[in-house]
């Protein structure tokens, strides 16, 4: 066998230049996920404006980062400087940059059904999904990772000894989980945006609304699986050996409940919230 080897030097390869690396790489399709720490098995790029927080490349598979063995791809530098672009008009309060790097209508989608779920996660933020679609601007979505605090009563929003209630990426005020929180403590001075978001409530305010009936409606499908589940793994006890359920309990507060109690309560809490929320969007 020959061990000589050809080499790229040896070779005149003529490189993509810069501005066709970015051609190329505005053609492809991103899923990304935004957390509030790094993971050395994920291919992550850290955003440190204007609030810090670190993005997964989910997809595509084939984006590595610099460390991994490899030359930083096109797709990774390309999206890396995306999301430092919108830092930066965020900043500045450059609101037509802004508007043409990510999708409003998403971001004010993705903020409402936050709001009314009470979801908390965004703070960290954790299990905060974006995609880009090939040639599109970056939008919210989809959504994930609703299991934590969810559809809690408006008193223990923001309850410090209920939860946390804030960290680098924002915090929970004023009974609002997501307003104050990464892109959007500014998004929310824009005028634009603002009014996407009285446009996206009313055209969606009947569908959040029939979410009450489809609520008692999955109720009934499920409440003699829920009978069997119970006597198989009673919850009454349970202890979750963490630091967190040590100090704050457990996040929902229905392990207590009755089936029927709990459904009740969710009921109460997304029936209050939908009322609360149609007041702040049209006070916006």
């Amino acid at each position: 066998m020959d061990d000589n080897r050809v080499a790229v030097a040896d070779i005149d390869i003529t490189e993509l230049s810069a501005q066709t690396e970015d051609a190329v790489a505005a053609e492809m399709g991103f899923l990304l996920e935004c957390d509030q720490g790094a993971d050395a098995t994920e291919i992550y790029f850290k955003v440190n404006s204007p609030v810090p927080f670190y993005v997964y490349v989910k997809d595509p598979s084939s984006v590595a980062a610099p460390g991994n063995g490899v030359n930083t791809t096109v797709g990774y530098t390309y999206i890396k400087k995306y999301f430092t672009q919108i830092g930066t008009a965020l900043q500045r309060s450059n609101w037509a940059t802004v508007a043409e790097l990510i999708d409003y209508q998403s971001f004010a989608d993705h903020w409402m059904f936050t709001e009314l779920t009470a979801n908390q996660e965004s703070k960290h933020p954790k299990s905060f999904y974006m995609h880009k679609d090939a040639g599109g601007k970056l939008k919210a979505g989809p959504a994930w990772d609703y299991d934590w605090a969810t559809f809690i009563s408006q008193d223990l929003i923001g309850n410090a000894n209920h939860s946390e209630v804030s960290s680098t990426a924002g915090q929970i005020k004023d009974k609002f989980t997501m307003r104050y929180t990464m892109w959007y403590t500014y998004l929310f001075n824009d005028p634009a945006f603002k009014a996407v978001v009285k446009e996206r409530w009313i055209a969606n305010k009947a569908k959040f609304q029939s979410a009450l009936n489809y609520l008692n409606q999955q109720a009934a499908l499920v409440k003699v699986s829920d009978e069997y589940n119970h006597a198989m793994w009673p919850i009454e006890g349970m202890i979750v050996n963490s630091s967190y359920t040590r100090q704050y309990g457990f996040p929902n507060r229905d392990e207590s409940l009755s089936f029927d109690e709990a459904v009740a309560r969710i009921y109460s809490n997304l029936e209050f919230r939908l009322s609360w929320l149609d007041t702040q969007i049209n006070n916006l």
